[in-house]
């Protein structure tokens, strides 16, 4: 079960979720609005059908998080910043269900490159990959994203 929260209304869906588009953003450092990376697998009923990544130049030149992602500035030097990239990943974004590694970061990243770049917020429901594997691993101490990725349940 995945919680969604719906486009139009406040109430809490409750359901199956066999197709969305999984989203994580990397940032360069501790600023929301320091992406830097995005990646994004496309999921339809319940089998990977696309995956896509961008390197994408901060409105900072302070990379202190490299020791989390790997990213260094020789990777950015040459990137598009995101209002340039926003085009070519907003369709997996806009009227979609989307699924992050930890919601409140990577929705606040979003939220935060709207802003930064006077991008036009766009409707689209989410749930927590990490919220949905605390409530239903029972037993599991360490719920770390890689621990999640290799699990087969």
């Amino acid at each position: 079960f995945v919680r969604v929260q719906p486009f139009k209304n406040n109430t809490l869906y409750t359901g199956h979720c066999k197709s969305f588009n999984v989203i994580d953003f990397e940032t360069a450092n501790s600023y929301p609005d320091s992406v830097c990376s995005v990646g994004i697998v496309k999921v339809e009923n319940n089998e990977i059908t696309e995956k896509i990544k961008y390197f994408i130049k901060p409105p900072y030149k302070s990379i202190t998080n490299s020791h989390v992602h790997g990213i260094t500035w020789e990777h950015l030097y040459d990137a598009p910043d995101f209002s340039q990239v926003w085009n070519e990943i907003k369709p997996y974004i806009e009227g979609q269900i989307i699924a992050t590694y930890n919601l409140n970061f990577d929705a606040g990243c979003l939220e935060s490159l709207f802003k930064c770049y006077g991008i036009k917020k766009v409707s689209y429901a989410a749930f927590d990959i990490l919220e949905t594997a605390r409530e239903n691993w029972i037993g599991v101490n360490d719920y770390k994203q890689r621990n999640y990725c290799q699990c087969s349940c």
